[in-house]
């Protein structure tokens, strides 16, 4: 984060000192000169970070830039860094040193410029459409980490599985079918981190926390959450990649996981499945049938959509299965 600071006082005030003044929106931690907030839901930190200045503890923390003439100007550089623990702060702490906040800067600049010279670009008579659909590949990159996990909701820091295949399925239609694998292969990642399918996961997993994968169809059947519903929307996005990339090897990569994802669900007789019980839309469709906004469909109602998701995939996957010859397709 960078802010211009500029005087607009005229010679009578002369040149006050400035600090800028930080305020968590949590309790902060502060350990030697440095300032974090511990970020309960994640287990991590948040460090700030003032770069070429040294921070001020106390009731107020803050970092001086000095005397601040009158029509001169002056720039506060803060970073903003997570990490696990505190020490993994104070390593990022020290790689500031030395470096120069406005090469960070060109590179961040130059890497956003590459990227949004490739993939669809729109252009109409209404220049608001473009923006529309610039605002929406901006919006989900922005929510996307280093390691591909996408988390677009508002106070949510987790990777959420059925949230996944909307953000994937406008990235292949926006011709950015890299940016839409790794958010699918971030799912595997949690599946693998996890010990199986899971309806969300911590948003900072990076490849090498993976270790070995469990034996898929060795687990038993899907519980809580999972139970029906979400764990559907895997295999639909395996459809999607296959569809819009020609990825056919992709099935056969991830096909025990794709299995996982069919067969651990619950299904009754009759084909019939119950709700997850995190459906977005339970408290709109309860207001509109005269139902109280918390009734609780995963104990008292069967899931349309939950056997809709099921039958299509599984089609789906039996199809695309036999095609290439694969194993267990009868099962699906």
């Amino acid at each position: 984060v960078r802010i211009l600071l500029a005087s607009r006082a005229d010679t009578a005030v002369g040149a006050p000192d400035v600090t800028v003044r930080i305020t968590p929106n949590r309790a902060p931690t502060l350990f030697g000169d440095r300032l974090a907030e511990h970020l309960v839901a994640d287990e991590r930190y948040l460090g700030y970070l003032p770069w070429g200045a040294t921070l001020e503890p106390g009731d107020a923390p803050g970092f001086p830039l000095g005397p601040l003439a009158p029509g001169a100007a002056a720039v506060a550089t803060l970073v903003l860094a997570t990490a696990e623990d505190l020490p993994a702060i104070e390593e990022i702490a020290a790689s500031l040193v030395g470096n120069d906040p406005g090469d960070w800067l060109d590179q961040t600049l130059d890497d956003w410029a590459a990227w949004s010279a490739t993939g669809v670009r729109v252009q109409t008579s209404d220049p608001r459409v473009g923006d529309l659909f610039d605002g929406q590949r901006v919006g989900i990159r922005v929510q996307t980490t280093a390691s591909g996990g996408v988390a677009p909701m508002s106070e949510y820091t987790q990777v959420w599985l059925r949230d996944t295949e909307g953000p994937v399925r406008f990235l292949l239609r926006a011709g950015l079918p890299d940016d839409a694998r790794a958010a699918f292969d971030y799912m595997h990642l949690c599946a693998t981190v996890e010990g199986d399918y899971s309806n969300s996961c911590a948003s900072r997993l990076r490849p090498e926390d993976a270790g070995a994968e469990p034996d898929w169809l060795a687990l038993g059947p899907f519980g809580d959450r999972q139970r029906a519903e979400g764990p559907s929307h895997i295999p639909l996005m395996a459809r999607a990649l296959i569809d819009w990339t020609g990825d056919g090897a992709l099935l056969a990569e991830r096909w025990d996981w794709l299995r996982r994802g069919l067969l651990g669900q619950t299904v009754e007789e009759g084909g019939r499945q119950p709700f997850s019980g995190d459906e977005t839309y339970r408290p709109a469709m309860s207001a509109t049938v005269g139902l109280p906004l918390t009734f609780p469909y995963e104990e008292r109602a069967w899931s349309a959509l939950s056997s809709l998701l099921l039958a299509s995939a599984g089609e789906w996957m039996a199809e695309a299965g036999a095609a290439a010859g694969l194993p267990g397709v009868e099962e699906l």
